[in-house]
């Protein structure tokens, strides 16, 4: 069938911004003597919000207090520029939107960074349907993001393909029943293994977006 629909993850996928997630909680621990190293930081990668709390509030730390700090730090980095799109991000949009083919995002994060995020980058007035990590009960690898883009759309999985830069991300699009095209972050400390997914019929494996129009019919 012809795609009608690309739904993006967006960090480390559409915006190089996991690294700058990681830098943040790494001055917010120093500052805080927390003792957790860039290797766990790392781990998050692909985890929402209330993921990433829950392992917090486990290890019995302010979660609200440590969270508006990192939260400050992601808004100067945004501020100073150092928040920037993914390479061919930008292109490969403007490609879509000229072929007719409808743009959405199914994202873990919450709306308000999001929207503040796409919209200082320009992204966010491209995307035809969006889900944020906020309206949603489940997060990735539950599928509920990407079928609420879908219900959106009124497009079936069939017509549609995701593009994700994480293990969680790329389960949660064949969960969904949607070809998943997984490009891994360059910025990520760790190689994916992709030993879960790899047998999936719905799995396809890029090493940046330019190269998503080839997965295009």
């Amino acid at each position: 069938m012809a795609t009608e629909l690309v739904i993006f993850d967006m960090d480390g996928l559409l915006v190089d911004s996991e690294r700058i997630y990681r830098a943040g909680w790494l001055e917010v621990f120093r500052n805080n003597q927390v003792q957790i190293g860039e290797a766990t930081i790392a781990s998050w990668q692909g985890q929402s919000w209330r993921q990433t709390a829950s392992i917090l509030s486990d290890k019995g730390l302010d979660v609200s207090k440590l969270q508006a700090e990192r939260e400050n730090y992601i808004n100067q980095q945004l501020r100073l520029g150092n928040i920037q799109p993914k390479p061919f991000a930008l292109e490969t949009i403007d490609y879509l939107k000229a072929n007719g083919i409808k743009v959405g995002l199914a994202t873990s994060t919450v709306k308000a960074r999001a929207t503040k995020i796409l919209n200082r980058l320009e992204l966010l007035e491209s995307l035809d349907f969006t889900c944020y990590g906020d309206e949603v009960r489940q997060h990735k690898p539950a599928p509920e993001v990407y079928l609420t883009v879908l219900e959106k759309a009124g497009i079936s999985a069939k017509s549609a393909i995701a593009c994700e830069d994480s293990i969680q991300g790329a389960e949660a699009a064949i969960n969904s029943a949607l070809n998943v095209v997984l490009i891994p972050d360059s910025s990520a400390i760790k190689k994916l293994d992709t030993s879960r997914i790899a047998d999936s019929p719905f799995f396809h494996q890029a090493e940046n977006l330019s190269q998503v129009r080839q997965f295009i019919s």
